[in-house]
Parts: structure tokens; sequence; C-alpha cells
């Protein structure tokens, strides 16, 4: 059957489709994002980020394309992923933490560590295995198809291993694993824009398409592209976790909303630079994040985009 019938995934989100929900149920469906991504930026840690780009974030992408998954898995995949290992890293230091002689603890970490690199792309496959489930059914992957990937990427291991490791990583997250990612909120905005401006259908759906591609560079430049924005913003050197905590910054590379909005004025700039200031002056109206903010981080997105 073809990917838009009944059973299948739309290629791509129909914006201004005769049939859609109204603005007011959008615009209600939209807050409960917002408020679930201010409970994000409150209630994570100042590890949140360690795993989600460059390489970590590059080998993420490309077994979703190899195993041709749709665009919200890659990114769902990277924020598990770093949640998972944050997380697992935690759990195996805790004997080296809680006794201090430094003898058998620090072996048995050792040890650990040794084991969690041996398993990386593993764990890696085991996060993208958990989120295509949440994104498409028509696309999960089967323990069969992860050994067979495996296998050509030099790894052998049995089906049993494969289905313990996405236990491993479901049960470290205490099967906590629903997380919105950046693209959730892009789509909501860019459903909202349409409603609310001239912005034609096709042209939003162009915006998505190079939205993504922007998210793409940003997941995969992240920690650069929050020092520029860090830098343009205060004048100063991005310094250490300690430090962005205490400068709030942290709350910034957090906050996936303002970085949905940021993504999509860079994306409609790189597109049609004579409709930036109407789509930003929506976002704005939409989410509150004050336009000359929208502004600064879009225009670090861009330098990065086209340089």
């Amino acid at each position: 059957m073809a990917e838009g019938g009944i059973f299948g995934s739309p290629p791509e989100p129909r914006f201004n489709d005769e049939g859609c929900l109204p603005l007011d149920v959008l615009e209600d469906v939209f807050l409960l994002h917002a408020k679930k991504n201010e409970e994000v930026i409150h209630q994570g840690s100042s590890d949140d980020g360690s795993f989600k780009h460059g390489t970590w974030s590059e080998t993420i992408f490309l077994i979703c394309k190899k195993f041709q998954q749709p665009a919200e898995t890659r990114y769902l995949a990277v924020e598990i992923f770093d949640r998972f290992m944050i997380t697992n890293l935690k759990n195996l230091h805790q004997p080296v933490e809680k006794d201090r002689k430094w003898c058998i603890p620090v072996s048995v970490w050792n040890r650990s560590s040794k084991k969690c690199k041996k398993r990386i792309l593993l764990y890696m496959l085991s996060c993208v295995q958990v989120a295509s489930k949440m994104c498409s059914h028509k696309r999960i992957l089967s323990c069969r198809r992860c050994c067979e990937f495996l296998r050509d990427a030099g790894v052998f291991c049995s089906r049993d291993l494969v289905l313990d490791c996405e236990l491993c990583v479901l049960k470290t997250l205490n099967y906590k694993i629903h997380v919105s990612s950046p693209v959730v909120y892009i789509e909501a905005l860019l459903e909202i824009i349409g409603r609310s401006t001239q912005v034609a259908g096709g042209q939003l759906r162009s915006i998505h398409g190079t939205s993504l591609q922007v998210l793409d560079l940003v997941y995969l430049k992240r920690n650069a592209i929050y020092s520029k924005l860090y830098e343009v913003v205060t004048g100063d050197v991005l310094g250490s976790t300690l430090e962005r905590g205490k400068t709030g910054f942290l709350c910034v590379e957090k906050d996936a909303m303002l970085l949905a909005a940021c993504v999509i004025a860079a994306a409609t700039y790189i597109l049609d630079r004579t409709t930036v200031c109407q789509v930003i002056g929506q976002l704005y109206r939409t989410t509150n994040i004050p336009q000359e903010d929208i502004i600064d981080f879009s225009t670090v997105l861009v330098v990065y985009c086209l340089s």
C-alpha cells in the first residue's frame, strides 16, 4: 500500500488541508506542548545534551537513514539515547560514589565502562528501535533486521542480546521514554502560522523540509552553535557547565520551543526573505518569545547553514 494509505505514514505534514483541526483547538494543543516544554526546562539536569551532538547524533542519523525511518524517529532516538547514556553512566558510577576506598569500586567502574563502550552501537540501535515504535508502526525495527545491520557492521550478536539491550534502555529510563522532539514543536508552529498568516500550504511544506535540514545541523554542531549563541548574547565565551548554570544559559539549551521557532525563522530566511518578518511576527505572537531573541538565534543558524 502507498505511504499515504490507511495503514501508511504520511510522507510529510499536510499543512492547511481541509479537515484539519480548528485554529482554537490547535492553539490549545500547542499550549499543552508549551507546558511540557517548561517542565523539561526546569526538571532536567546539567548533564542533559552530553550525548546529542557530533558523532553521537551523526551515527544515529545514519542508522535511521539505513532503515528509512521518518524524520521524527531520528530526533527522538537521539533524545532517548542522550537520556539513557546519562542515566546509565550515573548508575554504573554509583559504587565509586558510595565507597571512597577506591580499591574494588574503581575496578568495577573500569569493567562496567569498558562493557558500555563495547555496546555503544547496540545501545544506539536500541534507541532507534524504541523511537521507531513510537513514530511509525509501519517501520518498526525487528530484532532480525537489527542483527543483520550489526552483522554488516562487524558486530555479531544474537536476537536475545538485541532484545535484552532494548529492555535495558527501557528499564534504565523507567519506561518513561515519551519525550517531545523539536520537530513536534516545529510542525505545530507551522500549522498555526498557516492558519494565521497568508503563507500558503505549499510554502509551509517547503519551510518544513528546510527546517528539518537546519535541525539536522543543530544536532550535528550543537556545541558550536550554542557556544556562538552565548557569545552573541553575552559577548563572552561559553564556559563550564557550572558557569552556564549560573548564567541561566542551560535553560536556553534545553528550550525546544525556542529552538523550533528559531529553526523555522532560519529556514524561512533561507527560502524567502520577503516573508521572514511576517513569520517571525507570528512566532512571537504564538510563543511569546521576544522577536530579538528569535532573530539572534536564527541569525546564528543561518550563518552556520550558509558557511
